[in-house]
């Protein structure tokens, strides 16, 4: 009797086991593609005569005078790579122009087209812009720009039709990538005052609560970021509510969040990690993988412009080599931008030049998120750092991380 009773247990803790592992759903693995702050300028919007070239050579070294062709050259890596979703972290337009709102959501399409989900979020130069512009002859002119309303009815092919849920407070949104990954895209704008409104928190947490149920993960995604990704780029850049949002996805186990608007790529790893993403105009022309298997691969990938110009019979060797042309270009305006910080410093103009020569090399690395040796500049970055006030302390951060790579990272399950 007892041996029948022991033989009864065993085969129905086999039975349990069994019916567990056949039920049992393996993990669904996803990939993801990233970008940010495409700062897209329809053509429409100006020529190339002084009123344009002017705005170029005081911009901070992005080239939207290529805008089109990397865009175009991005989209067609997006069609080669087929993830299961692209992810656009804000700022889409130059200065939020409605022609430029258009036009990119037109260029978007052809993704729409192959079942290629593509997931948009607002930034701060999206909506209401008071600084849409054109630029024509010698003159800039004021361009219509677009409302809220207005932004989901262009993009609404782009994650605002697709959502599992939408926040009706604000143009925050959860979208269901698979059964076991979430992405919720979180307006983080506060109608321009970097914050997120108590209504858009209660949506949050209802959102987290939901996917903590279906024993899933979230990614979240800002276009402002969580964390100071640099102590000198604070005001303007981080969420003024950084502390209260960064605590309230850590109460439901998200680890990462996945931001934009500072152009650098970077990320601070805490208990949420944030991966923050270049732009997508600044060099070396890059953009984000990210591999989903219940943790997260993530590492960049230049553009590939001597394939685009191989697929196109394009025969322009600037385009070919636009990663390189868009590191010198970066770095001659990082150039120019340092002169002009040092202007007030008390030196000879030979001992500016050579900072702002530091600041411009350390610039470009800074930006991409590469590591690199400081050492070849470690006189000369010395001399900064005991004369250049804000340039000199920039440069002593810079150095501080030399050594980490930025364009990769691995968070474990």
């Amino acid at each position: 009797m007892k041996k029948k009773l022991v033989l009864t247990a065993c085969l129905v803790i086999f039975l349990i086991i069994s019916v567990c592992i056949f039920y049992h759903r393996p993990l669904q693995s996803a990939k993801i593609m990233i970008t940010s702050d495409i700062h897209y300028l329809s053509d429409k919007l100006h020529d190339d005569d002084i009123a344009y070239q002017y705005m170029l050579s005081n911009s901070d070294g992005r080239l939207t005078q290529y805008c089109d062709v990397i865009l175009s050259a991005f989209i067609e890596e997006v069609l080669q790579q087929k993830p299961d979703v692209l992810i656009i972290s804000g700022d889409l337009s130059f200065n939020g122009e409605k022609l430029s709102h258009q036009d990119l959501a037109d260029k978007l399409h052809v993704l729409y087209e192959n079942n290629i989900p593509v997931l948009v979020l607002a930034g701060n130069h999206d909506i209401n812009s008071t600084r849409a512009a054109s630029f024509f002859e010698n003159r800039y002119d004021v361009a219509e720009n677009i409302n809220q309303q207005e932004f989901v009815s262009i993009y609404n092919d782009y994650g605002f039709l697709q959502a599992e849920s939408r926040d009706s407070s604000s143009l925050s949104y959860m979208y269901k990538v698979n059964d076991d990954l979430y992405i919720i895209m979180i307006d983080s704008n506060g109608y321009g005052q970097n914050y997120l409104q108590q209504e858009s928190y209660n949506w949050l947490e209802q959102q987290l609560e939901y996917v903590k149920k279906q024993n899933a993960k979230a990614i979240t995604v800002t276009h402002q970021n969580i964390y100071a990704q640099n102590e000198l780029l604070v005001f303007g850049y981080q969420l003024y509510d950084g502390d209260k949002l960064k605590d309230l996805l850590t109460k439901y186990k998200v680890t990462l969040n996945l931001s934009g608007h500072v152009h650098m790529q970077h990320y601070i790893k805490d208990k949420l990690t944030e991966i923050s993403s270049s732009s997508l105009l600044m060099p070396p022309l890059q953009y984000g993988i990210l591999e989903f298997d219940g943790g997260y691969d993530y590492y960049t990938k230049q553009i590939d412009f001597n394939s685009y110009c191989d697929n196109h019979d394009i025969d322009d060797d600037t385009i070919r080599n636009l990663n390189l042309y868009a590191k010198d270009y970066f770095i001659n305006h990082s150039y120019k931008r340092g002169l002009l910080r040092l202007e007030e410093i008390g030196c000879d103009q030979a001992t500016k030049e050579l900072i702002a020569n530091v600041f411009a090399q350390y610039n470009y690395y800074y930006f991409s998120g590469e590591p690199f040796d400081y050492h070849e500049y470690e006189n000369d970055a010395q001399i900064a750092k005991e004369l250049a006030g804000y340039v000199g302390k920039y440069i002593e951060i810079i150095t501080s991380e030399s050594e980490i790579d930025f364009t990769k990272l691995k968070i474990k399950r």
